[in-house]
């Protein structure tokens, strides 16, 4: 028997899509007016560039109705340390509480508050490693820096959701980070008090990555790739 919320998601894509569909997202640049993302449909969305390294993970099927799709994450990891949460700290319940939406049209990434302030632990301590200033919210982000002179961009510590079965790894400190007009440096993540999701991953940090979104067989694969140079 197909579940009910799977057959909802199978009309959202439509029938010519035949279950599938893909997208790549350019880094944001303040300096282009308009850029171009193709959304492929069926036969056409599909990740076959040589050489790229293609992970798959599964899709988390809610058994409520929803027309977001749910990632199972096992950990996150800040650099090279993990936060070590919990096993099922992101589970998702029968009730909508709790679970991983990887969302286009959400532009910057959303944590419950519980979750956040851990992995927020260990942002600060990697800048408080480089000496740099922890000085709180500012510009409605929640961990804020401020760096005297200049901050070399090999000094930014990667994000890294390891979802089940594959490693989302986030390299680009432009997708992990804002930095303002004034030099100041944000972790670019909201926190929240709502845990209907614990998680959003949104656009931001889905850039540079071919996504490809399997609803027949309930996958989720992605692949790192420059997307300006899509077509």
């Amino acid at each position: 028997m197909v579940p009910t919320a799977l057959i909802y998601r199978v009309s959202t894509v439509g029938a010519a899509g035949q279950g599938k569909f893909s997208y790549c997202f350019e880094t944001l640049n303040q300096n282009i007016e308009g850029s171009d993302t193709y959304l492929r449909f069926g036969t056409d969305a599909t990740i076959k560039d040589v050489g790229l390294k293609i992970y798959i993970t599964p899709t988390v099927i809610p058994t409520f109705r929803t027309s977001f799709y749910y990632l199972n994450i096992e950990d996150i990891s800040v650099g090279n340390k993990r936060v070590g949460f919990p096993r099922g700290t992101f589970k998702l319940n029968s009730h909508g509480e709790g679970g991983t939406v990887i969302d286009s049209g959400t532009p910057i990434s959303f944590m419950y508050k519980d979750h956040f302030d851990r992995v927020a632990d260990l942002v600060k301590a990697h800048f408080n490693d480089l000496r740099i200033e922890y000085i709180g919210s500012q510009y409605n982000f929640n961990v804020c820096f401020r760096p005297r002179g200049r901050f070399d961009i090999t000094n930014y510590p990667s994000i890294t959701i390891h979802l089940q079965q594959a490693d989302y790894v986030i390299p680009d400190y432009k997708a992990n980070f804002v930095v303002t007009s004034d030099g100041i440096i944000c972790l670019e993540i909201f926190r929240v008090d709502t845990n209907r999701p614990a998680f959003i991953l949104g656009a931001m940090q889905q850039s540079n990555k071919r996504i490809l979104y399997n609803v027949m067989d309930q996958s989720l694969s992605f692949a790192t790739k420059y997307c300006e140079l899509d077509s």
